[in-house]
């Protein structure tokens, strides 16, 4: 009896299964992600992402020249907003003025100097 055939099945099977289910969770195609990115010389302390239909979203601490996400599917639409405190400094802003419910894709919040936002649509990180 040769094992060899059953294992290789099994395999194939594991394989396909995996990634139908985790292609999406990786891509977060039908998602809209929100990255920080901190390219300043400062820690950001604290960031909150407000959208419509949303609870407020906090993420913590980012350290200099780090990135964090925050994925979701918009309920409403409306106005995408953050709240960002870094070194004592409270930066408010908008990054989409009309997010449409179920939108999908990325966009990318970038603190520099002097604490200047900028929202791009596509960053290279």
């Amino acid at each position: 009896m040769n094992l060899i055939p059953k294992y290789l099945a099994v395999l194939v099977v594991l394989i396909a299964a995996s990634y139908f289910y985790l292609e999406p969770i990786v891509t977060h195609e039908d998602k809209y992600k929100v990255v920080i990115v901190n390219k300043s010389e400062y820690k950001i302390s604290s960031v909150e992402i407000t959208g419509p239909g949303e609870n407020i979203h906090e993420m913590g601490i980012i350290k200099k020249t780090r990135i964090q996400d925050y994925i979701f599917e918009p309920e409403q639409d409306g106005s995408l907003e953050y709240f960002i405190t870094q070194n004592g400094q409270e930066i408010r802003g908008t990054i989409n003025n009309s997010l449409k419910k179920n939108e999908a894709g990325d966009i990318y919040v970038v603190l520099g100097e002097r604490y200047k936002v900028k929202v791009y649509d596509e960053y290279d990180i």
